[in-house]
């Protein structure tokens, strides 16, 4: 069994690399304040109208693997 917390966030507007140093802050500030002993990681989502493929890869590079940028429609 996968015991983790998924955190996500929707944004009403497009991607921006701020975007994804906010999602990271949550992440660990919940890793820091409310994983208990057991949990997996917390995996961050972030949702936005849209996105730019290029500037998501390099504003998550350096970052866990447990995040993840998509777009959604209304």
């Amino acid at each position: 069994m996968l015991k983790c917390h998924v955190l996500v966030e929707l944004k009403l507007a497009e991607f921006n690399h701020e975007s994804s140093g906010q999602l990271n802050s949550y992440v660990i500030w919940y890793q820091a304040n409310i994983m208990t002993e057991g949990d997996n990681p917390p995996i961050g989502i972030l949702l936005c109208t849209h996105k730019d493929h290029a500037l998501v890869k390099y504003a998550l590079t350096g970052m866990d693997n447990n995040r993840f940028v998509s777009r959604y429609l209304l």
